[in-house]
């Protein structure tokens, strides 16, 4: 563990190997380049606003950190705080995990995100979302894993998950029931386009494979500048464990 926050104005309980002191307020190039670990600290309203994050109330026990990474590959787990009632039993209910790049001094940039949620049915679907601040559009590979998660022993898979791509007027612009089957686009009117992904283009992304004619989906998705939303819900109301992914494909 590198660092545990519960609530953003409170002190985050940040392993001594991995705080970010006061040398790091303003890294260099070189010191970024030098630092092999991670450096964790917390976040501020300054930090949220200048990612065009949405304000958080002083005294709110939402959490963010600032976190400083080194190229690799890294995990961040959402829990419920147990309440004072069940002190065993963490607390349930929607929440919203969000990742934004900060800086643009450094070539490093994300190349995959993965969540892993449980879809429900009706309301309790995963929802995601991809937001660019760039003068170009960008294509995204974006995937609904449910049923080649079997591979990896994950229990109780999604077996027939279903992707819909919106736009940022919330629009559907195209549906996907399974990576070999046809894209049904919306009736959308948007500058965001969609076409079924490959197996190469996910080799070039380094994703792994999935199985010939599985009811995961797959979609390259061509975004402007702007916001698209990702939804993973699953067909006919069914649920389960499900993969929901983006890479860039332009690196």
């Amino acid at each position: 563990m590198i660092a545990t926050s519960t609530g953003w104005t409170n002190a985050p309980q940040i392993s001594p190997a991995f705080y970010w002191g006061p040398e790091l307020d303003n890294p260099s190039d070189l010191i970024v380049a030098q630092r092999k670990d991670p450096a964790v600290r917390p976040a501020t309203a300054k930090d949220m606003a200048e990612a065009g994050a949405g304000a958080l109330r002083a005294d709110s026990p939402d959490s963010a950190l600032v976190a400083l990474l080194p190229p690799g590959a890294y995990t961040i787990k959402v829990s419920g705080v147990p309440s004072d009632a069940e002190p065993d039993v963490p607390s349930t209910g929607i929440a919203l995990a969000e990742i934004y790049e900060m800086g643009g001094r450094e070539r490093t940039r994300i190349i995959n995100m993965s969540t892993r949620v449980f879809v429900g049915k009706g309301r309790s679907v995963n929802v995601s979302g991809l937001v660019l601040a760039s003068s170009r559009q960008h294509n995204f590979l974006v995937r609904a894993v449910g049923p080649t998660l079997g591979r990896f022993d994950v229990m109780g898979a999604l077996r027939h998950p279903v992707l819909t791509i919106l736009d940022s007027a919330g629009a559907v612009v195209a549906t996907n029931t399974g990576w070999g089957n046809p894209v049904v686009a919306g009736r959308a009117i948007s500058t965001v386009s969609v076409r079924p992904a490959t197996a190469m283009d996910m080799d070039s992304v380094g994703a792994f494979r999935l199985h010939d004619n599985s009811f995961d989906c797959a979609l390259v998705v061509t975004v402007p500048s702007g916001s698209v939303t990702v939804k993973v819900s699953g067909s006919e109301g069914s649920q389960g464990v499900a993969l929901a992914e983006s890479y860039p494909l332009e690196r």
